[in-house]
C-alpha cells in the first residue's frame, strides 16, 4: 500500500509541495496568462522512474456486481480499494463491458475526467456496441476532499501514481478473462483522465495505443498559470505566505512532479501509437502544453478542435469515430 496519510512537512519545500497538491488536487483547471513550458529534451526516462508504477504482487480480487444485459452487450460493476491508503479516499470502481457476439475482443481501458460520467458512459456503449469490450473508470470525484482540509491535502503526485498502478491492476484482471485479446489493448483517457492515459501507455507494454482527449504534459506549468478564481486564490496566497515568485514557484513544482509528468515518460511511447485530440481555445490544458507533449512524442497525430475545454463534448460524435479508427490502425499495424 502507498500510506500518505496526513504529516507535518517541514521548511518552504515542504508547505510549497503541500500547496502545489492543492492546486493540483481540485483537477487541472483553467489556465490563463504567459505560460510556463518545461525545456524536455526526450532524456533516457530512468528506470525507478517506471518502477513507481509497478503493480504489487498480490492479485485484484474485486467486488463484482450483478450481470447486466443491455441488448447488444453486458455490464458488470467492480470495486476494490486502491494502492494509496488515505482518509477520505473512495474505493475504486470500474465497468466491465463485453459484447454479446463474439470470442475475443480488443479491449478499451476508458480513463475519466474528474467529475462526471455521462460521455465516458456513452463512449464505452459506442464500443462495446462496435466489437470492443470496455474497462471504463468511474469519474474519481475525490480529489479535493482528501482530509477535508485543502491544506492537509497529499501531494497530487501520490494519487496520480495510486490510479495509474489501480488501473493496471485491473488490466491484469480482466486480461484473466478468455474473451480479451490481449495483443489489442488501448487506452481512451479525457482531461484528468487523459494524463493518467499518457503515464499508462508509457509504463505498461500491454498498452499499445492511446487516445488522449484534452491531455497535456509539463504539469507544473499546467497548474501554474490558472486563471480559475478559487484555485488561483490559493496559489497566489502560497507564493506570498512562501514569498517565491511564480517561477519558484513553477520550479518547485516541477522538483515535486517529475516522476509523474507525461513529459518525463514520453520518449517510451512511439508516436504512432497516439492520438491527441484538444481544443484549440482550451483555458483548461492551453496550448503550450499540449504541444509540449505532442512534440516529446514524436509529433504523433494531432487533432484540434475548434472549440473551449468544456465546448469540445459537442464533437463527442466525432471522437468516438477517430477512436474507432485509430485502434482500428494501431491494432493492425498500420504505422
Amino acid at each position: 500500500m502507498i500510506d500518505r496519510r496526513p504529516r507535518r512537512a517541514g521548511g518552504a519545500l515542504g508547505a510549497s509541495a503541500g500547496a502545489v497538491a492543492v492546486v493540483l488536487a481540485l483537477g487541472l483547471v483553467a489556465c490563463a496568462g504567459r505560460p510556463l513550458v518545461a525545456d524536455h529534451r526526450s532524456p533516457a526516462v530512468p528506470s525507478r522512474h517506471t518502477a513507481l508504477f509497478a503493480e504489487p504482487d498480490e492479485p485484484l480480487r474485486p467486488t463484482l456486481g450483478p450481470i447486466k444485459r443491455r441488448g447488444t452487450y453486458t455490464e458488470r460493476q467492480l470495486t476494490f480499494a486502491s494502492v494509496l491508503d488515505a482518509p477520505g479516499l473512495n474505493p475504486v470502481e470500474a465497468f466491465y463491458y463485453v459484447p454479446n457476439q463474439g470470442r475475443r475482443f480488443p479491449l478499451a481501458i476508458i480513463l475519466p475526467i474528474s467529475r462526471g460520467d455521462f460521455f465516458t458512459r456513452r463512449f464505452a456503449i459506442y464500443l462495446a456496441e462496435r466489437g470492443y469490450a470496455c474497462l471504463r473508470f468511474r469519474s474519481y470525484g475525490d480529489i479535493g476532499r482528501l482530509y477535508g482540509d485543502p491544506v492537509s491535502v497529499p501531494l497530487f503526485r501520490d494519487l496520480l501514481r495510486a490510479r495509474v498502478i489501480d488501473t493496471r491492476r485491473a488490466l491484469t484482471w480482466v486480461l484473466a478473462h478468455r474473451e480479451i485479446d490481449g495483443d489489442r489493448v488501448g487506452v481512451v483517457g479525457f482531461s484528468h483522465g487523459a494524463i493518467l492515459g499518457s503515464l499508462v501507455i508509457a509504463v505498461d507494454p500491454r498498452v499499445k495505443g492511446a487516445v488522449l482527449i484534452l491531455g497535456g504534459g509539463d504539469l507544473s506549468g499546467i497548474i501554474s498559470t490558472t486563471a480559475e478564481p478559487s484555485f488561483k486564490r490559493v496559489r497566489e496566497g502560497v507564493m506570498a505566505d512562501e514569498a517565491l515568485t511564480a517561477q519558484e514557484f513553477y520550479d518547485t513544482a516541477a522538483a515535486a512532479l517529475e516522476d509523474v509528468d507525461p513529459l518525463t515518460y514520453a520518449p517510451l511511447v512511439a508516436p504512432w501509437r497516439v492520438l491527441m485530440i484538444n481544443a484549440r481555445f482550451d483555458r483548461v490544458i492551453r496550448r503550450p502544453y499540449v504541444e509540449a507533449l505532442w512534440r516529446a512524442y514524436g509529433r504523433p497525430e494531432l487533432i484540434w478542435l475548434p472549440t473551449g475545454h468544456y465546448t469540445a463534448a459537442l464533437f463527442s460524435p466525432y471522437a468516438r469515430h477517430k477512436v474507432v479508427d485509430h485502434f482500428r490502425r494501431v491494432f493492425g499495424g498500420d504505422r
